[in-house]
């Protein structure tokens, strides 16, 4: 275990301070009807956890900053141990891995919510129109990202602190600059080491490949494994 594992960095001023909020309203004769440029709008409500909503974040002296990502935990969650580890962990993943150029940027958490750079598409959803290039381009981006996870600590990859856990193409996005970016740690495992047998320790991965038993994996089965489902998915 090392120490960045069991560490806590809220930063709920930051995540107040965004205007997410911004709704403009007109008479059609009948009701009034919120207007196109509202925010914030709903992006998705199919993952498990939390709602993801995109917002614009508007600076004091008005206009439009930028587009952002905010997640909020589902009405039919409570705020209970379970989900504030997972969102903890989540959150402490992506500052983590601030540095990577293929993972989602964190700007603010408090809680169960984030709020993160704005990239509202899937790798799933640009695939049928991508040309072989930019397959093949998207396919390094996501492996390259994986690598950044399994080599927090350790660049050679001998000792790896974080598995992702949860690695499909639902949850790699593509970023205004079309790059291949991994979103959602909410479910990763921050995985310890077995003093005693001097290797990792094991762990069940959520969605496990039926051709692999992941009870005691090592880095190099958990990256052959979900960068070859992924790029065979691209």
């Amino acid at each position: 275990m090392v120490d960045w594992q069991s560490t806590h960095y809220p930063t709920c001023n930051t995540l107040h301070e965004y205007e997410v909020m911004k709704t403009h309203w007109y008479s059609n004769g009948t009701m009034y009807v919120m207007k196109a440029d509202s925010y914030p709008k709903i992006l998705s409500t199919e993952g498990f956890w939390r709602d993801v909503w995109k917002g614009a974040d508007y600076p004091p002296g008005g206009g439009l900053r930028k587009y952002i990502v905010l997640k909020t935990l589902k009405w039919n969650h409570d705020f209970g141990v379970l989900a504030t580890e997972n969102h903890r962990k989540d959150a402490v993943a992506m500052e983590r891995l601030s540095s990577s150029p293929f993972i989602i940027d964190i700007y603010a958490f408090c809680g169960q919510s984030t709020i993160t750079e704005y990239a509202g598409i899937e790798l799933r959803k640009v695939l049928k129109r991508a040309t072989p290039y930019d397959r093949l381009r998207l396919a390094y981006e996501s492996a390259a990202g994986l690598a950044a996870v399994h080599s927090v600590d350790y660049s050679e990859g001998k000792n790896a602190t974080m598995a992702h856990n949860d690695l499909n193409p639902a949850n790699i996005i593509i970023s205004d600059d079309g790059r291949a970016k991994l979103n959602d740690f909410n479910i990763a495992e921050f995985l310890k080491w077995n003093i005693t047998g001097n290797k990792p320790c094991g762990f069940q991965m959520s969605y496990p490949n039926p051709d692999v038993s992941f009870s005691n994996s090592t880095i190099e089965e958990l990256t052959l494994c979900t960068s070859c489902q992924n790029i065979h998915m691209v």
